[in-house]
């Protein structure tokens, strides 16, 4: 069942639009996904979002230095 785990990383950046902080999701697993809304009738590009809420062991913050 290990197999399903895996490492997430988010990278925040700050008001310049370069990266700030890393956070390190360890041995992660999606527990809930909301709704996933298709509709080909669009004209526009219309980019899918959905919620996801996952599980981890424990994080990691990083500051970025560049």
């Amino acid at each position: 069942m290990s197999s399903y785990y895996s490492d997430i990383t988010v990278i925040v950046h700050n008001s310049k639009k370069n990266p700030n902080k890393r956070f390190i999701f360890k041995n992660a697993f999606p527990i809930s996904i909301g709704p996933i809304d298709l509709d080909i009738r669009q004209e526009t590009i219309t980019y899918v979002t959905s919620n996801v809420v996952f599980r981890y062991d424990n994080f990691i913050l990083e500051d970025i230095n560049e």
